[in-house]
């Protein structure tokens, strides 16, 4: 998927672990006129970083995260200075 930010005004980045929820999640962060960009979830934080990103939710998925080959977070997302959310997931 692309990056769909602009570089002007707040902006939310959208870590996507396959769950149904993402879409709904993506949506009403919209409604509330903030940018948002929606990734895979193992993307590098560097890759989507810039000024106007304020912090990063990550949208559960069906798999349990304990599960052989389940899907993980990129470590640095959680070092950083961004406010991570986890939502639906046991990151």
């Amino acid at each position: 998927m692309e990056p769909s930010h602009t570089g002007h005004g707040p902006q939310i980045l959208l870590l996507d672990f396959g769950g149904q929820y993402a879409g709904l999640i993506e949506k009403r962060i919209r409604s509330l006129g903030v940018t948002v960009e929606r990734r895979p979830g193992d993307l590098p934080l560097a890759d989507a970083r810039h000024p106007g990103l304020l912090g990063v939710i990550g949208s559960g998925g069906p798999d349990s995260v304990y599960a052989e080959g389940a899907p993980h977070a990129v470590p640095a997302v959680f070092c950083g200075d961004l406010p991570f959310l986890a939502i639906s997931h046991g990151i």
